[in-house]
């Protein structure tokens, strides 16, 4: 399951910024032998109104059995919605889908010690202004 946090900060200029940050998770088959999956997500992207935030989901098998059957998932964040262009094809989401469908992205068998990466992108919708401009009100 995913998880994302959004952490809206004020810099002395009296403007804001908002940093995401979430988690993934896999699912799969266990083959004979011990396969040991490990999701791993992360971004450097500024949240802001039409910001493309690009999530690197980085996932590696750490056990002594290769993986098979692996689905990788995650949910787009609140006050954003897929973006399928800055994606990895093969999302299960089309492009535009809505905060909280959860897409998945079947993943090729994955030997002992195997490793890679997909993207999952979104962008971050006008909402967004509206609650950075009132977190600097509150401020």
């Amino acid at each position: 399951m995913t998880s994302c946090t959004a952490t809206v900060t004020q810099t002395g200029t009296g403007t804001a910024t908002a940093t995401a940050t979430s988690t993934a998770s896999a699912t799969g088959t266990r083959p004979p032998g011990r396969p040991q999956l490990q999701p791993e997500e992360s971004s450097s992207s500024e949240l802001a109104p039409g910001a493309v935030l690009v999530f690197t989901l980085a996932y590696g098998n750490v056990g002594n059995g290769a993986a098979t059957g692996v689905t990788l998932s995650d949910t787009v964040p609140p006050l954003t919605v897929f973006n399928a262009g800055a994606s990895t094809a093969g999302w299960s989401c089309a492009d535009a889908s809505p905060p909280g469908t959860v897409c998945t992205h079947p993943l090729a068998d994955l030997p002992p010690g195997g490793q890679g990466s997909l993207l999952f992108a979104v962008t971050a919708g006008a909402k967004v202004l509206r609650r950075l401009l009132a977190a600097v009100d509150r401020a």
